[in-house]
């Protein structure tokens, strides 16, 4: 997680690192949905960047995408945690254009408010999952 979303976000206790994993790779892939791969500006598509950044960045193993079940549970689960955690989780995991601290102050809910619905709504979205996920 980075610096600025550590700022909202609740320190997890270590039974919902895999569901933190699991919702930041399904956030991820529910922001890529609908607009095809993202590719560079050149025109054959094949721009590399230099530098020793975009070196790491390459080296740095891609994420193991969710199977299309894990996507249904993770959804279906989501849906049915209540809304003011909802909406917090969704700030927190799905990547937008606007800040996170700005989608926050939008929706009225100050730094330590969000840090205990992410906890609370983690914890209701992870039991909900996994019990989706058995079925």
């Amino acid at each position: 997680m980075s610096a600025l979303v550590k700022n909202y976000a609740a320190d997890l206790p270590k039974a919902l690192h895999e569901a933190d994993d699991i919702l930041a790779r399904y956030g991820r892939w529910a922001a890529n949905t609908g607009r095809g791969a993202r590719t560079c500006g050149s025109a054959e598509g094949r721009y590399r960047a230099s530098g020793i950044e975009a070196l790491e960045s390459r080296r740095t193993p891609a994420d193991v995408p969710l199977t299309q079940a894990q996507r249904v549970a993770a959804q279906r689960a989501l849906v049915r945690v209540p809304d003011s955690e909802r909406a917090v989780l969704s700030v927190l995991y799905v990547p937008r254009r606007q800040s996170i601290g700005h989608q926050l102050r939008l929706l009225g809910v100050p730094a330590r408010l969000s840090a205990e619905r992410h906890l609370l709504g983690l914890r209701i979205w992870w039991n909900l999952y996994q019990m989706l996920a058995r079925s």
